[in-house]
């Protein structure tokens, strides 16, 4: 039996401080990204779809882009994830849910990343959505 704690490399979400009522669920998702700042190692996006949001919304969402160094131990996502996206003002949008990197949908060869936001509202209603970045550079 190995546990957790055994892992190789762990990433701390940001808000490692908060109560687990307010626990923003880093990791809920994630993706490998393959080396997407060319430095050897390849990178992996973390879901946090309870996060607070950039105006202290609820449970807006965000999804962390963690670069890979090849080193053990544990690091928290505030010093290794190089890039954030955000919901937009609202709450409940939980950005985040599901990440994941897919081949290329435009044809330039560069993966794209799909990124599900559960709760997205419109006039009332909670319809989802679903985010493309193409050629993902984050």
């Amino acid at each position: 039996i190995t546990r957790a704690v055994q892992a190789d490399v762990t990433i701390l979400g940001p808000d490692a401080a908060l109560p687990a009522a307010d626990s923003p669920m880093f990791g809920f998702s994630i993706s490998m990204l393959g080396d997407m700042n060319a430095d050897g190692y390849d990178d992996l996006a973390a879901g946090a779809p309870q996060e607070r949001g950039l105006n202290g919304q609820r449970r807006g969402g965000a999804v962390w882009v963690c670069a890979g160094d090849g080193q053990p131990g544990e690091r928290s996502a505030a010093s290794t994830c190089t890039a954030r996206i955000n919901d937009e003002p609202g709450s409940l949008h939980y950005l985040g849910w599901a990440v994941e990197i897919i081949g290329s949908i435009d044809g330039d060869d560069r993966a794209d990343l799909l990124i599900g936001e559960g709760g997205y509202m419109v006039d009332g209603f909670e319809t989802g959505r679903v985010g493309i970045w193409v050629g993902a550079d984050l």
